[in-house]
C-alpha cells in the first residue's frame, strides 16, 4: 500500500513489512524542497514538514515535527472514517 502526502510518497503504510523509517518515507534531501505535510526520514526518525521549504537547505529542525508510524496510520483511518460518514455508508 502507498500513500501520497504532498509531493512525498509514503510506502509500506500497513504495519506488516515495515522494518525501518526509511521504508515509510524517503530520507531528507538537502537539495530538495518540501511542502507542508510532506514526510521524510532523518537520523532514523519520521518527520512531517510543518512549514513549506521553498528553497533547498540543510536540515532545519524548526521546519519539522517528529511523528510516528501509528500516528500516520491513525490519521489515515480518521480520514477514511470521515469519508464513510459523509457518504452515508456507516
Amino acid at each position: 500500500m502507498s500513500l501520497r502526502k504532498g509531493n512525498t510518497l509514503i510506502s509500506g503504510v500497513g504495519i506488516d513489512g515495515i522494518d525501518s523509517v526509511e521504508s515509510i518515507a524517503p530520507a531528507y534531501n538537502s537539495s530538495s524542497t518540501y511542502d507542508e505535510g510532506d514526510y521524510v526520514s532523518y537520523n532514523g526518525k519520521l518527520y512531517v514538514c510543518i512549514s513549506t521549504i521553498s528553497t533547498a537547505e540543510t536540515w532545519t529542525a524548526a521546519h519539522w515535527s517528529e511523528t510516528y508510524v501509528m500516528t500516520v496510520v491513525g490519521n489515515i483511518s480518521s480520514v477514511l472514517d470521515s469519508l464513510v460518514s459523509v457518504g452515508g455508508n456507516e
